[in-house]
């Protein structure tokens, strides 16, 4: 199958969605279909870019378009590289805020079902609109409507043959149309093994090492509570906690870390930037506990909570365990790795075997194609 992903970045781990694509399509590569990948608002390219980006060792063909072209332009330029391409299948990896500073396409609908023409078309909707669960001030419930205005009209003129999307919560929120879930897998491959353990990771038996990666929320009041289960668990195990944060931190990283210091001590801090995946995977082997921004809803669309997921680790969740929650070890569950800060702090389940999501992902996007 010849397929066409587009999306709004690909500059390798620095857009979540752009990984995505990138890896996902070296997978299909590996599977015998030819893919390629086209970025309409690229912030990292000062020109147009063509170049084969690398995925897992998969080599796949990349059409960078600068985000400071005018749009018309850029737009052309697409249009002109699919029909080179002459893909069987297009796919929309939507982001509201990859296409849009504000998270408001408007020229962008007209424009895709100009390129497409009458190729087959797929969206996967990685998110919708600003305050999906309704937590929102009256300024974004006016964002909230004007995206979910051009959500549906890019349904309605793009005529897609198939729609997926992360969660069951984003599934019921596009209802009465019919969308099929495909979970994520992980941007952070299965990269490290016993032997590439990272000197600056040693720790001894003594130390609890729990992992944060990505950006903070301005939720503190849940981060502390975070802490404070750790602080419990780490009394249970009769280890000291050491915290250990991986990527930028985003704007709320400076009050976060000041709580981790206030709670565990100074001397419990290790910070690192921006790592390459490599590194990162080497710090998940050598961690104890993950720490997630999402809840039990959100979780299965945060890319760094199904990364340290995939990597065995047990991760504590903001809020409560549902009273549906069911211990499932099937394809894309993680049940009996996700710990809940507002239940209490209970015994530290097991490291779980690795495991990447990322064939099954591949195949199920084939099959979803196929049956469409």
């Amino acid at each position: 199958m010849n397929i066409v992903f587009i999306c709004g970045c690909l500059e390798k781990g620095f857009d979540g969605v752009g990984d995505y694509s990138r890896r996902l399509a070296g997978e299909l590569v590996r599977m015998g279909n030819q893919v390629h990948l086209i970025s309409l608002n690229d912030y990292y390219v000062d020109s147009e870019l063509s170049e084969i980006q690398d995925a897992d060792g998969v080599n796949t063909p990349a059409y960078r378009l600068p985000s400071k072209w005018p749009r018309a332009k850029a737009y052309k330029a697409a249009y002109a590289k699919i029909k080179l391409i002459v893909p069987e299948w297009i796919s929309i990896q939507y982001v509201p805020f990859s296409f849009h500073p504000k998270g408001l396409p408007s020229g962008l609908i007209g424009e895709l079902k100009h390129m497409i023409g009458r190729t087959p078309t797929h969206i996967m909707f990685h998110e919708l609109w600003v305050g999906v669960r309704g937590e929102i001030t009256l300024k974004q419930k006016i964002l909230k409507q004007a995206q979910q205005f051009l959500i549906k009209k890019m349904v309605r003129q793009l005529k897609p043959r198939a729609i997926t999307t992360t969660i069951p919560l984003y599934r019921d929120a596009l209802l009465p149309l019919k969308v099929g879930i495909l979970p994520l897998f992980a941007n952070i491959p299965l990269t490290a093994t016993d032997k590439t353990r990272p000197v600056y990771t040693k720790h001894s038996k003594d130390d609890l090492i729990i992992i944060h990666f990505g950006s903070f929320t301005g939720a503190m009041e849940d981060f502390e509570s975070q802490m404070k289960y750790i602080i419990a668990i780490s009394l249970m195990e009769k280890r000291k906690p050491k915290l250990v944060t991986v990527g930028n931190g985003g704007h709320f990283k400076q009050r976060a870390l000041q709580i981790a210091k206030n709670l565990l001590g100074e001397s419990s801090l290790i910070e690192f930037g921006i790592l390459p995946a490599t590194e990162i995977s080497e710090l998940f082997y050598n961690a104890d506990i993950g720490i997630s921004r999402s809840d039990y809803l959100m979780y299965g669309k945060s890319g760094s909570t199904i990364a340290m997921l995939e990597h065995g680790l047990p991760v504590i969740l903001r809020g409560n365990q549902p009273e549906c929650f069911i211990v499932d070890e099937g394809f894309f569950s993680y049940g009996s790795q996700l710990m809940f800060v507002n239940d209490g702090a209970k015994t530290l389940p097991g490291k779980w075997r690795d495991s990447s999501n990322l064939y099954n992902t591949a195949k199920a996007f084939i099959n979803t194609l196929n049956n469409s």
